[in-house]
């Protein structure tokens, strides 16, 4: 941990517990060896005579008992934990395929559960307290909340008693949490347009610092694709997406578009990242690392869930959601825990979603409350870039294989960049053109 940094896996389940039971294995083979070392030892310790090389053998194979005895509670300890862990796990996919409706898959995680219960009663009810004992994932941004609005009075708790409901509004609907079956719709895509703004190259990036900086967003960017070309000819593409912009249009990431894509709807800022990347020259099966901030995060998340483009990398800050994407998808999700953005999220999954070695990073951006959290400050990208920063000095095994994909890239022998920006057509004329009324 740094700065108050923290990584995990996952939300309640930040714990791998395949790496748990091969951890008890390890120690099975300790417990194993030390005994056979206890039964030599013993033995040396019968055949020699008198005090002193007897006396050390017995001595000696005294702490290999203790070690083989230690080995084995560890071990019996890994395995219970593990256990635990599974309970939590599969609750957890109960409780989303309840969320979705899909009745007998609940079920039969319940008949699972039930199973497991019996057999490990003890586990089960370690469990239970872990769920109902974790981390409240709105709790700083409540106390936040509440140390900001005292010093308002009477205006400070109506705002408090707002911002109340919307939270209890967000863990009642469970917003945030995109299963992986889940696709926009209608079928018909909204009318976008994407001129482009700026050719160029550049060096590719080599840190989680370097992507951060690379989001757009000022003047009329809003989408930058990046073109690499590998030394044996294969093509790959980074799209890197704005976040919210507007109230209300005509730019294509405005409030209008969270709302479309929060309901499950295609947004015009959706079908804006298409079409940037169709005329970036990507077409369908092609790899896309994809790269967002706030509503542009949304909507990098949709696109992984598509299957339109292989996306080995998604690596969002300040992400309203959080999709199941699948085991071919590493996942960075980097949040700010007085992000009220990021609260959108409720925590995410409960289970790690992605591929092994996804992550969610989350830090407290600006712990002091007051009125310049109107500004928004702990959910804007300078202060997801810091955090980015922390990311690369963290010596977490986990980072290693977000280095890993950015080494992959830096051996592009050309990186090509093309901006874009994202418009809503002008509102089409009545049909006649004339105006109403007339004769």
């Amino acid at each position: 941990m740094s700065e108050g940094l923290e990584i995990r896996s996952g939300g309640a389940v930040a714990v791998d517990t395949d790496s748990l039971r091969h951890a008890a294995g390890g120690f099975d083979r300790a417990h194993a060896l030390a005994g056979d070392a206890r039964g030599y030892l013993a033995e040396v310790a019968r055949l020699l005579p008198g005090w002193g090389e007897g006396y050390a053998a017995q001595r000696l194979a005294d702490e290999a008992d203790a070690v083989a005895s230690d080995a084995a509670r560890l071990a019996a300890g890994l395995r219970d934990t593990a256990t635990v862990y599974d309970f939590v796990e599969l609750s957890a996919q109960r409780a989303a395929a309840a969320a979705v409706g899909d009745a007998a898959r609940a079920r039969s995680l319940g008949g699972r559960i039930a199973a497991l219960a019996e057999a490990a009663p003890e586990q089960a009810r370690l469990a239970e307290l872990l769920v109902a004992h974790r981390e409240d994932p709105h709790g700083e941004l409540a106390r936040q909340l509440v140390l900001g609005a005292l010093p308002f009075g009477a205006a400070g708790l109506v705002v408090l008693s707002w911002a109340g409901l919307a939270l209890l509004a967000v863990r009642t609907l469970g917003f945030g949490i995109v299963p992986a079956h889940r696709r926009l719709g209608p079928a018909r895509p909204p009318d976008v347009r994407v001129p482009l703004l700026e050719r160029s190259t550049a060096p590719p990036p080599t840190s989680l610092a370097a992507v951060a900086r690379r989001l757009p967003g000022e003047g009329a960017s809003r989408i930058r694709v990046e073109r690499y070309t590998l030394p044996g000819g294969a093509r790959r593409f980074a799209v890197y997406i704005a976040g919210t912009q507007s109230v209300w249009g005509p730019d294509a990431f405005d409030m209008r578009s969270n709302l479309q894509l929060a309901s499950g709807r295609n947004a015009p800022s959706h079908e804006a990242v298409r079409g940037a990347l169709a005329a970036a020259g990507a077409r369908a099966g092609d790899v896309v690392h994809v790269r967002g901030h706030s509503q542009g995060a949304m909507v990098g998340t949709h696109l992984a869930l598509s299957g339109e483009y292989e996306v080995p990398t998604l690596v969002t800050f300040g992400n309203p959601v959080q999709g199941d994407v699948g085991d071919g998808t590493l996942s960075v999700d980097v949040r700010h825990r007085d992000d009220p953005v990021s609260g959108l999220a409720l925590g995410g999954h409960d289970a790690g979603v992605g591929a092994p070695g996804s992550f969610v990073a989350e830090r407290v951006a600006d712990p002091a409350a007051g009125i310049h959290d109107l500004a928004f400050g702990a959910h804007q990208m300078d202060s997801y870039a810091d955090t980015a920063a922390l990311l690369d000095a963290s010596s977490d095994p986990r980072m290693g294989a977000v280095r890993d994909s950015l080494a992959e890239l830096a051996a592009a022998a050309s990186v090509e960049v093309f901006v874009f920006g994202a418009e809503r057509p002008p509102p089409r004329p009545p049909l006649g053109g004339g105006a109403v009324g007339g004769r």
